[in-house]
């Protein structure tokens, strides 16, 4: 699975799609939208073929209006983990895979299928299935080392 999901490593997001279970709290500052005020439910995501397992489950409270809280605790059984090691060597710095006039970021993601993963901190454990492994870890570019050889894009040199 790849894409550009905006996402920073390590954050809640990407912890879930690297472990299998998360609990987020969507409120005013976390949210464009308005919260319903209901009472609390529970529902299951699945397919129409029952004889498959369920891709994501999840359950959501929903509290009182002057709370307008909305928590949901989602799961999925489709354990991943990154390609990119996110951090440079020595020093440390995060590795970016966008650079531009506005800064720099890591939104750009592969994830590969695993057996399971074990998330502490900002290191991620993976146990390789026996079908699919990967072979090297690539590495991204730091914004330094990006400012120092080329710059912010567009520029002189790339346009």
């Amino acid at each position: 699975m790849c894409g550009d999901f905006n996402i920073q490593p390590y954050s809640k997001m990407y912890n879930f799609i690297l472990g299998d279970q998360s609990e987020y709290i969507f409120n005013e500052t976390t949210s464009s939208e308005k919260t319903p005020t209901e009472s609390t439910k529970t529902s299951t995501f699945s397919n129409n073929n029952s004889n498959r397992k369920h891709v994501i489950e999840f359950d959501y409270i929903i509290t009182d209006e002057k709370k307008e809280d909305y928590r949901n605790n989602f799961i999925h059984c489709l354990p991943f983990a990154s390609v990119y090691k996110h951090y440079t060597g020595e020093p440390r710095e995060l590795e970016i895979s966008t650079y531009n006039t506005c800064g720099a970021s890591n939104p750009d993601y592969i994830f590969y299928g695993v057996a399971n993963t074990i998330i502490s901190e900002d290191i991620v454990f993976v146990n390789e299935t026996s079908t699919l492994s990967l072979l090297g870890r690539l590495t991204l570019p730091s914004a330094s080392k990006i400012a120092q050889n080329l710059g912010p894009m567009p520029n002189s040199i790339t346009t």
